[in-house]
């Protein structure tokens, strides 16, 4: 029932694309690289322009790790680079950044700050959101075989209200229980999912592990799940990159390259299951750039010919 849900829900969100349900956010059970036969046509000869929106943190940094593993598992996209981040002020580059967004059709995304001591400051996020009606926000929340938590065997899937809905304080006690593997999907209106996608986010891992999406009719950006820039954690080199990394694969899935984004899945999951490539957050000592090695050796021999 749970994996029917997950399907006809995914579905209904992006009708605007035939996304199979093997794909890898949508289905109870990873699809082998071996079993994806074909890759669907895209524009521009087979590839696809896809806006990089630089975000703070650790964002450009990891953005630039993501576009390293999609050459060496041969994704068909080429990157617009669009710099937004806190400190932008000029009304330009974020008009830029929409425009991007408006022709390619879809962007990965780095987190954006938002000033909360600041009343003035517009949050680029709902901007970007707003402007084009990105009207769902999903998160996936699964347990990671060899990630020790609290949990095991969490598997939910978060849609969350984007550009409306109600925004006052609400009790949480409903995501607070001892059973959280009792739901599969959780569908509500703009606060109450921010705040579920973080609570669901720590029980499989933190915010290092979590993709996310926001859909709309006509265009799709991906980023992490949860809305830590990492900040502190900028130019240390121990980032965790897993949610970033999953979330382009659901942006390669998004645009029919289910191939080379179950690969870069398959390898992940690999990698990120063994305690000797995990990042200080979930209890190991390797670091954001060993991590990016393992899982690049782990695509290499699948590759080559």
């Amino acid at each position: 029932m749970a994996a029917i849900a997950r399907r006809l829900l995914f579905q209904s969100v992006c009708k605007h694309r035939a996304v199979p349900a093997v794909s890898g956010l949508y289905s109870q059970k990873y699809t082998t690289a071996a079993q994806q036969k074909t890759v669907s046509r895209a524009r521009y000869g087979g590839r696809n322009t896809v806006t990089l929106i630089t975000g703070d943190g650790v964002g450009p940094e990891i953005l630039q790790h993501v576009q390293d593993i999609f050459r060496y598992a041969g994704a068909p996209i080429d990157f617009e680079t669009v710099e937004v981040n806190a400190t932008t002020t000029n009304p330009k580059i974020m008009e830029g950044a929409l425009l991007s967004v408006q022709r390619n059709g879809v962007a990965l995304k780095g987190n954006i700050e938002t000033k909360i001591d600041d009343p003035t400051f517009r949050s680029m996020n709902v901007q970007l959101r707003t402007s084009l009606n990105l009207w769902a926000n999903v998160v996936w929340c699964k347990s990671i075989p060899g990630v020790k938590c609290r949990h095991q065997d969490v598997d939910v899937i978060l849609i969350r209200e984007n550009t409306e809905g109600e925004y006052h304080l609400w009790n949480m006690r409903m995501f607070q229980v001892s059973r959280p593997q009792q739901f599969d999907v959780l569908v509500m209106p703009n606060l109450y999912g921010n705040i579920l996608s973080n609570i669901a986010a720590g029980l499989v891992g933190g915010s290092g592990v979590v993709p996310g999406m926001n859909i709309g009719d006509h265009y799709a950006i991906f980023e992490p799940g949860t809305r830590n820039s990492g900040r502190s954690l900028k130019g240390m080199n121990i980032a965790n990159p897993v949610g970033m990394l999953l979330a382009s694969c659901d942006l390669l899935d998004y645009l029919g390259h289910h191939a080379q984004g179950t690969l870069i899945r398959e390898a992940i999951m690999a990698v990120v299951s063994n305690p000797e490539h995990q990042t200080p957050d979930l209890g190991g000592q390797a670091t954001t750039t060993e991590v990016i090695q393992a899982i690049i050796d782990d695509i290499k021999p699948r590759t080559s010919r």
